[in-house]
């Protein structure tokens, strides 16, 4: 398989608060991706700690992806988002500058043909399989609610001040579960996780335009990366691209 992964502050904002990694543990892609809270304290601290400590409780359990189990995989995620939660809230109890800092958190893990996400916040995750292009994650936000009941009359721009509101995240002081998704997914498929600064800023047909154009990754992620640009940058834009391809070869390129 090959994958990419690129993150940008964008044009408006001083600091940096998305954070992504990427791990191949045992032959399972790991993308993880995080986006601080912008306006909380310490946005870029909470989701650095958030995927760093992800990525350590999936390496220290690398006996589930070799061979790639995936029933114990699912649980290792979900009880993982309550234990780094927890390390959010203890992390503002010593330090006072990071009180209310608080941060999103979405991760896949690719193995083969099978695709497994968990998810808390407005990251995102698409497929695109042939020319079809498909969100497979769920905005844990107040337009997502509201965009549930038909009956609304919502204006533009109620939904576009609603989509800056979580209904979920991390560093809030409850039990925290994350959505799970599970994909069937084949050869030649791409997969891209992103921030909201990414597809606030582009329109869906422009992005599969672009995805469609993967052969080269860096050249795909740079033109999205590109588009957003040219519709202001106004948040920062971080986003993880991955071919589906067999496990002959792994390239990866981090920018």
């Amino acid at each position: 398989m090959k994958f990419f992964s690129m993150t940008d502050k964008g044009l408006v904002r001083d600091n940096n608060e998305d954070c992504i990694a990427c791990e191949m543990i045992g032959d399972s892609l790991c993308m993880v991706i995080a986006d601080g809270l912008g306006g909380q304290e310490k946005g870029e601290i909470a989701s650095s700690v958030a995927v760093t400590a992800l990525i350590e409780i999936l390496k220290e359990n690398i006996s589930a992806f070799e061979p790639f189990n995936e029933s114990t995989v699912v649980d290792i995620l979900e009880n993982s988002y309550q234990k780094i939660n927890s390390k959010i809230l203890l992390r503002a109890c010593y330090d006072k500058s990071c009180i209310g800092m608080s941060t999103t958190l979405t991760c896949a893990i690719l193995n083969d043909k099978r695709l497994i996400i968990s998810h808390i916040g407005d990251c995102r995750a698409y497929l695109l399989h042939g020319s079809k292009l498909e969100i497979l994650t769920y905005d844990h936000t107040y337009a997502a609610e509201l965009m549930k009941d038909e009956s609304l009359d919502i204006s533009e721009e109620e939904l576009r001040s609603a989509r800056n509101m979580l209904t979920r995240y991390l560093g809030e002081n409850i039990f925290i579960t994350p959505d799970i998704y599970r994909y069937n997914v084949l050869y030649g498929d791409l997969i891209l996780l992103c921030s909201d600064g990414l597809y606030a800023y582009i329109d869906e047909d422009k992005m599969r335009s672009i995805l469609r154009q993967h052969g080269n990754l860096e050249k795909c992620a740079s033109n999205l990366i590109g588009s957003v640009y040219e519709n202001g940058a106004n948040d920062n834009v971080s986003l993880i691209l991955a071919h589906n391809k067999p496990n002959d070869k792994k390239e990866y390129i981090s920018i």
